[in-house]
């Protein structure tokens, strides 16, 4: 479904305004300051008899962008010489996050909680030229994000039953984008984003303890990667 969203968008942009621009492509990884509900299962301790839990929420990531600039006179924001106008595609892919429980309750239970994310985000941006080898760039869109769960749950006693199930969900969110850019060589720069995205909170359900379990790809999130110029359009 990402995929499929990815290469949609791609060809709307490309066949837009925009196909007569630069075009490139950003590598990228980075890290989200999100947030989860697992650290918060240390409140069910009352839960685990003769066992124990390990959890980790991951907001590490990696992807790339297709892009479209346009470069523009600075004088319509009342600066000197040229800039950039541009519009972006990318696919990130997270970490996979994971919880799993165990505990001999009952004559032993086991629960294990995987989760996949990827997301798709769409950005419209400017890309400021100054007269040193800097690009300053500031910008905003929406990121889809999908999130792909299994729940696997165990029992070598007689109480519960085994379950084996799947959950995909989603959320769209708004991104805030600020960046700098330095020319490494001809049509290849270094880059680093600092960006801001919202309503990124994602619930699922956790039958063992009867409440939602979520994982919330909101906040501060840090990229640092490459940008390959194949064509620069100067006009």
């Amino acid at each position: 479904m990402a995929k499929k969203l990815f290469f949609a968008l791609f060809g709307l942009i490309y066949f837009s305004g925009f196909a007569f621009a630069g075009f490139g492509v950003n590598l990228r990884g980075g890290k989200l300051f999100g947030d989860s509900i697992f650290d918060k299962y240390d409140e069910h301790n009352y839960y685990i008899v003769d066992g124990g839990q390990d959890y980790k929420a991951n907001f590490i990531n990696y992807g790339a962008d297709i892009f479209f600039e346009k470069r523009i006179s600075n004088e319509i924001f009342g600066l000197d010489g040229y800039g950039y106008l541009g519009a972006k595609v990318g696919y990130t892919i997270y970490e996979e996050s994971y919880y799993r429980l165990h505990t001999q309750l009952l004559g032993g239970n086991k629960f294990n909680f995987t989760s996949t994310a990827y997301a798709v985000p769409i950005m419209i941006y400017y890309n400021y030229e100054d007269e040193d080898n800097e690009h300053w760039r500031f910008g905003g869109g929406l990121g889809i994000v999908f999130l792909h769960s299994e729940y696997t749950y165990k029992s070598s006693g007689f109480v519960f039953q085994d379950f084996d199930e799947k959950d995909s969900r989603l959320s769209v969110m708004p991104r805030l984008e600020l960046g700098v850019e330095y020319t490494l060589v001809k049509r290849m720069s270094l880059f680093l984003n600092l960006g801001y995205q919202f309503n990124g909170k994602i619930e699922t359900d956790f039958k063992p303890l009867d409440e939602k379990l979520w994982i919330d790809y909101s906040g501060i999130t840090i990229d640092i990667g490459i940008k390959f110029n194949l064509i620069r359009n100067n006009e």
